[in-house]
């Protein structure tokens, strides 16, 4: 795996915030199996929940089809708090 600058710097960011460590057996020098593709993930996932409207720029901004970029994000459960705070997060986006 291609390991880059900011990944080693995701996993030391974890380590000083005492994250907690994956509960199976980790990537060799990755405890937390923690990659920019975890952080873009999350933001298609946080954009997709507070934005529904902008779906069509949400999943084509990373190059995906529509299909494919729904796929993992379909079922994403947030409570109503968790997407108040996403909706704070996210601010100014949605436009």
């Amino acid at each position: 795996a291609h390991v880059t600058s900011w990944q080693l710097n995701m996993i030391a960011w974890s380590t000083a915030a005492r994250r907690s460590l994956l509960p199976t057996s980790p990537a060799a020098g990755n405890p937390y199996g923690i990659t920019a593709r975890t952080i873009r993930k999350s933001w298609e996932s946080w954009l997709l929940a507070t934005c529904p409207d902008q779906i069509v720029r949400i999943t084509l901004s990373p190059g995906h089809i529509e299909t494919v970029a729904l796929r993992p994000y379909i079922n994403v459960a947030f409570t109503v708090e968790e997407r108040d705070a996403i909706a704070a997060e996210v601010a100014g986006w949605c436009r």
